[in-house]
């Protein structure tokens, strides 16, 4: 559980510094860009799925943990 943990922590870090900081920059810079707006939402989709995979792996090794107790 530990290292899907630290893996999906890894892809939602990849995926904001490689995808989502250079369109931010794109939008900062250009103003409103529908198209730029567009691959910004398209490329928050794994960043959400990896923090919800980390919510889950997190309260399962919680209940593991209480389990033992």
């Amino acid at each position: 559980m530990s290292v899907t943990n630290v893996a999906a922590g890894i892809v939602g870090l990849l995926v904001t510094a490689l995808l989502a900081i250079p369109r931010h920059a794109r939008l900062e810079k250009g103003g409103k860009n529908p198209a730029t707006i567009t691959e910004l939402v398209r490329c928050n989709w794994p960043r959400t799925a990896a923090i919800s995979v980390q919510a889950v792996v997190t309260v399962l090794m919680l209940v593991h943990v209480s389990a033992r107790a």
